[in-house]
């Protein structure tokens, strides 16, 4: 269930996606464009998980706009109650889905350029 006190500011919440150890995943709609989005929210609001999602947004930002091609686009990041939240782009695997060879190979060069730039 989706935390009840995060109201993500400039978006709609709908529906969850997805949850692990260190944060729930909804999918959001953008209230000026009605474009649909990921928003990840901490679920600790402690100092020590506050400073790591942060941490997360601020490395998301900087490999968003270091390699675009290769990172979810980072669209935001703030605080919802005393919760840490990242809006990014809404991804979603094609099920069944299979790559040719040429663009699995363009995928891993992507990849690559994304972990030098991430390093840089």
């Amino acid at each position: 269930m989706w935390h009840a006190h995060a109201e993500v500011p400039g978006f709609e919440v709908l529906e969850t996606v997805g949850e692990g150890g260190c944060a729930r995943v909804a999918r959001c709609v953008q209230a000026s464009s009605g474009r649909a989005f990921d928003v990840k929210l901490a679920r600790r609001a402690d100092a020590r998980a506050r400073s790591r999602a942060w941490r997360e947004a601020d490395a998301l930002r900087t490999l968003s706009a270091r390699a675009p091609a290769a990172v979810p686009h980072f669209e935001c990041a703030g605080e919802a109650g005393a919760h840490v939240y990242i809006v990014e782009e809404l991804l979603r695997p094609l099920p069944g889905a299979r790559v040719a060879a040429p663009a699995a190979a363009a995928l891993v060069r992507g990849t690559l350029r994304a972990l030098a730039a991430a390093h840089a």
